[in-house]
């Protein structure tokens, strides 16, 4: 529409008619993700109008002027929302996405109210951008709402909306669920937006969808899949040039490719999210870089770095978003006990503690990963004090959660936790136990710095690594790209196919397989899917072989 547009200013006719084309035009081509740079002198000198102001807002706001954007962005609304529903179909949109805005900008300053407010406005405006819904989600989540939020979309749902409203409601519905670690029904949801092209729907939201996929992903422990959609959307979000779109899929990427000890990988993730967080200057942008950064620091082994940023983190009030929206308190007191600070250590452990209770004072909601993290962090207290019998303890009530609700990486750090705990104790056996348990989840999941650690707590426990498997090699040998072009092959697609999905060649794709078959000791298509059929552990990976460890 934005082109278009633009083609037909030129034979407009008279200036006043030239002007309101062209910049109803920069409006359509901003909304759809499109550069307008070189549109912007002219469309500043135009008369007052909802189509201008938008767009010089949507400038004032990728300049990191968010004073400017919000003014701008109220005049677009009062002007488009006066119009009502006489107005033509470039208003309303105008009146929406103005809302948007307005409810994104509530956001930076963490008012739950207006977020809330301006996106219920956005939805009643018949807003366009597929985000309205999940905006609201948003303003009630960062309260610790998720259940009311979930309730309202849910409502949404039952009541047959419209197309563009009901996958808006169902991406919301599905963040909400990716922070309640909900995330069979995350996924659920997220998926059945993504499958449904039906309903154009804008960039942000394209970006929001795929971004938190990569995150449910990441959290459900498929870590080769997080990585494939955060840097694929990564990829995307570059090409566009705009830091508003940036960020959220450049923090998700680093925080996988740090837990697998891919630190260089990882560090350029969180910079670029970091350089837009910088040129936005918004708030949820700042948290995400930072948790970005905060990762690659612990993957880098590098506590006092961690200290610093949570420091920085706690002393901005960033820190104070409900702990299921970020997870990174565990990450903190870890560096905390590393670097001897073990009464803010013991602080921090206490304020996870409350977040994970459900408790009429506490703020949690029997969320099982954020408890998980919370015995974790109290048994690292305990033992850097040298109680390792309340050490144990904690760990212990940590362990008696259920393995699926807790997940696979936080469960696999409280298992190796309790397992170094154990052998300083002197029960060797016991700690064996754990650690080797500890280790195959680390395996599954590629985090090599992780499953690095625990071979050297089996060493000290007097135990080696010995591994059986008759030469067949495990799919942690393959690349995050030779998996997923082995699942797509093992589902009976062609070469071809594959190459079309993947936007690659089809003699890539025969090199990726047949670098897939000399790993694996495979011949042919119906070993492959044998394979992943009879030993998958996810729909990612292969079931690793058997470690057995022995003295």
């Amino acid at each position: 529409a934005g082109r278009l547009l633009l083609a037909a200013a030129p034979v407009a006719a008279g200036a006043d008619r030239r002007a309101e084309v062209l910049a109803l035009a920069a409006a359509y081509l901003s909304l759809g993700g499109e550069p307008v740079d070189a549109l912007l002198p002219d469309v500043a000198g135009f008369a007052d109008s909802a189509p201008r102001s938008w767009v010089l807002g949507r400038a004032a706001m990728a300049a990191g002027d968010l004073a400017g954007a919000e003014r701008l962005y109220t005049d677009a609304w009062t002007r488009a929302a006066t119009a009502g529903a006489g107005g033509d179909s470039a208003t309303r949109t105008i009146a929406g996405q103005a809302a948007d805005m307005l409810s994104l900008l509530g956001l930076h300053r963490r008012d739950g109210d207006q977020i809330v407010t301006w996106a219920r406005r956005a939805m009643a405006a018949g807003s366009t951008s597929g985000l309205s819904a999940s905006l609201a989600c948003h303003g009630l989540a960062i309260d610790g709402r998720f259940a009311e939020a979930e309730a309202e979309m849910t409502a949404i749902l039952d009541g047959d909306p419209a197309p563009r409203l009901r996958l808006d409601a169902q991406l919301g519905r599905g963040v909400v669920r990716v922070w309640a670690n909900d995330l069979e029904g995350a996924v659920a949801d997220l998926e059945s937006v993504e499958a449904d092209d039906t309903v154009p729907r804008s960039i942000l939201a394209r970006v929001d969808l795929r971004s938190f996929r990569a995150e449910a992903a990441f959290r459900a422990g498929h870590w080769a899949e997080a990585v494939d959609l955060a840097e694929s959307t990564a990829s995307i979000v570059d090409d566009v040039d705009d830091p508003l779109f940036g960020v959220l899929p450049h923090a998700v990427a680093a925080f996988v490719l740090a837990g697998m000890g891919r630190g260089a990988e990882a560090r350029a993730h969180a910079d670029m999210a970091a350089s837009n967080a910088d040129a936005t200057g918004l708030l949820p942008a700042r948290v995400w870089s930072a948790h970005a950064s905060l990762r690659v620091a612990a993957a880098a082994d590098d506590p006092g770095e961690v200290a610093r940023l949570g420091d920085d983190l706690v002393a901005d009030g960033l820190g104070s978003f409900p702990e299921g929206i970020h997870h990174w308190r565990r990450i903190y007191v870890e560096a905390l006990v590393a670097v001897a600070r073990l009464d803010d250590a013991a602080a921090a452990a206490d304020e996870l503690g409350r977040a994970a209770g459900s408790g009429p004072d506490d703020r949690g909601d029997g969320d099982l990963s954020v408890a998980a993290d919370a015995a974790l962090a109290a048994g690292l207290v305990a033992a850097a004090r040298g109680r390792r019998d309340e050490a144990a303890i904690a760990f212990g009530q940590g362990l008696a959660l259920d393995e699926v609700g807790s997940r696979p990486y936080p469960r696999a750090c409280l298992e190796l936790a309790a397992g170094e705990n154990l052998r300083r104790m002197g029960d060797r056996q016991a700690a064996a136990g754990l650690l080797k348990r500890a280790a195959r989840r680390f395996d599954r999941l590629g985090a090599a710095p992780r499953a690095a650690r625990c071979a050297r707590e089996l060493e000290a426990c007097g135990l080696a690594p010995r591994r059986r498997g008759g030469g067949r090699g495990s799919a942690h040998e393959l690349t995050a790209r030779e998996r997923l072009v082995a699942r797509l092959v093992a589902e009976g697609r062609t070469n071809r196919e594959v190459a079309a999905e993947l936007v690659i060649s089809a003699k890539t794709v025969e090199h990726h397989l047949g670098r897939v078959y000399a790993k694996l000791g495979l011949r042919s298509r119906t070993e492959l899917a044998a394979r992943l059929a009879g030993g998958a552990v996810d729909d990612m990976t292969f079931a690793p072989e058997t470690a057995i460890w022995d003295r």
